[in-house]
């Protein structure tokens, strides 16, 4: 298992499910270290007070919704707060009354024709204050940071306790069914997946740690004088030691996948709607999600 750079994320995502995936990318957002200094994450209290401090034509998250701000804080809250294995789950308490206050007291920034924006890396000319980021190669981190031409930290999206709020992103997970008529062919199928280079090897992270590796150590000896190539992600010269080790904290940090249970995001999704109409209090509103979920989890946890 310790091969296997996700193993952790996969053993307690998923809603119940075990998949694997052989190559996967990290979805999550970047700052300046002039603003955030050395940060790895950052809370909900970071974020309204940086969203209170910021110019009205300026934005901390490009075209924020409530929805999105709403799905992303708590599906989030989900894989935490759901032990599928022994069927029980923990939404009464101040934590996730504090993911529902931040979901009523966020402020939307939509995108329309009057604040587009194009282009990459803006959060520079003060446009911005975070950047979403889809890091997809083991270059992809290095490239962002040397792009905008200043230090900056990876801080993912805003948590109760300011961990690394940052999510993997499996490219096909796939599973093998206990029932199978070859179960045990699947596990080979599996293991020839997960260490075989395919077609296309520099797509995506590998989930295998002795291929991951071996990407890295290239990107080290990077040939400035050759010829462009897309796996760099544009880097010209070779991955710095401080590059790389800023790519593998941010591995050892981050604990989710993007996979979620989508009935229990309904569940949350319904009985929060008459919290954010003024119909209920927050710590109502976790009682009866407590209540509902309760009885949801067990059922599939039998």
């Amino acid at each position: 298992m310790e091969d296997i750079v996700l193993a952790d994320a996969i053993r307690n995502d998923c809603g119940g499910l075990y998949v694997m995936t052989n190559r996967f990318s990290i979805e999550t957002r970047l700052g300046l270290c002039s603003r955030f200094g050395d940060a790895w994450g950052w809370s909900f209290d970071d974020y309204l007070r940086i969203d209170a401090e910021t110019p009205e034509d300026h934005m901390v998250i490009y075209n924020l919704t409530q929805d999105y701000f709403l799905r992303m804080s708590v599906t989030r809250y989900l894989r935490q707060a759901i032990d599928w294995e022994n069927g029980t789950c923990d939404f009464n308490n101040p934590q996730f009354v504090q993911t529902l206050e931040a979901c009523r007291d966020m402020r939307p920034t939509p995108e329309d024709p009057e604040n587009m924006i194009f282009g990459m890396n803006l959060m520079g000319d003060g446009v911005l204050v975070t950047e979403m980021a889809m890091i997809d190669g083991v270059t992809a981190l290095a490239s962002e940071s040397r792009h905008v031409g200043q230090p900056i930290c990876i801080i993912g999206w805003p948590t109760t306790d300011g961990s690394c709020g940052s999510d993997f992103g499996l490219f096909y997970p796939i599973g093998v069914m206990k029932n199978g008529a070859h179960p045990e062919l699947c596990w080979r199928f599996l293991k020839y997946w997960l260490l075989h280079p395919n077609m296309d090897p520099h797509r995506g992270i590998p989930n295998a740690r002795p291929l991951m590796e071996k990407l890295i150590d290239e990107a080290r000896h990077i040939d400035p004088n050759q010829e462009w190539s897309d796996w760099y992600d544009g880097l010209r010269s070779p991955m710095t030691e401080e590059e790389i080790s800023q790519f593998q904290e941010l591995l050892r940090r981050m604990e989710h996948t993007t996979l979620y249970d989508e009935t229990a995001f309904e569940i949350v999704s319904t009985e929060i709607a008459p919290f954010l109409a003024g119909q209920r209090s927050a710590e109502e509103t976790a009682g009866i999600i407590q209540s509902r979920m309760s009885i949801y989890v067990s059922e599939q946890s039998k």
